[in-house]
């Protein structure tokens, strides 16, 4: 009796130390979910803002604006018509590559991250191609279901 007792007490244990590491799992991956997110806008607006074609310049500008909000959008928004003149005038083409990004701090509806890109740009007054390399830091928010960039700086 007492071995079938020390059976079932080890069982009730395992079954509840198995149950705990589930729920802590899950909470781990909406975590994860959630950097991932984070990271995935920083990467992909700065991407868009490396990435300019004299052809879809307006298009191009288009597309980091809808993935932006607040202060970042009002201000590039305002200048958006003078960059696409200025990309479609100059004959730049200019393709960005992301080579790294990394999250500097994550916060309960927002994170700043590190984004380190490279920028190979072409214009009708320079028939080579320059490489120019940059580091940004990015501020992605949390908002309505979705995440958006509020913020983008250059960084030495």
């Amino acid at each position: 009796m007492v071995s079938s007792l020390l059976i079932a007490l080890v069982v009730a244990g395992l079954v509840a130390a198995l149950a705990t590491l589930l729920v802590a799992g899950r909470g781990d991956s909406a975590e994860d979910a959630r950097r991932a997110a984070f990271i995935d806008t920083a990467r992909q607006s700065v991407q868009d803002l490396t990435t300019l074609r004299s052809d879809s310049a307006r298009a191009d500008i288009d597309r980091l604006l809808a993935a932006s909000t607040g202060e970042f959008r009002a201000t590039f928004g305002g200048r958006a018509d003078s960059l696409a003149k200025a990309v479609e005038s100059g004959q730049v083409d200019a393709e960005g590559k992301v080579e790294a990004v990394g999250i500097e701090q994550v916060g309960e509806d927002q994170a700043v991250l590190l984004v380190a890109a490279n920028q190979t740009i072409t214009n009708s007054d320079n028939a080579e191609s320059e490489v120019r390399t940059y580091r940004f830091r990015v501020t992605v928010v949390e908002e309505d279901g979705r995440t958006a960039v509020s913020g983008m700086e250059f960084v030495n």
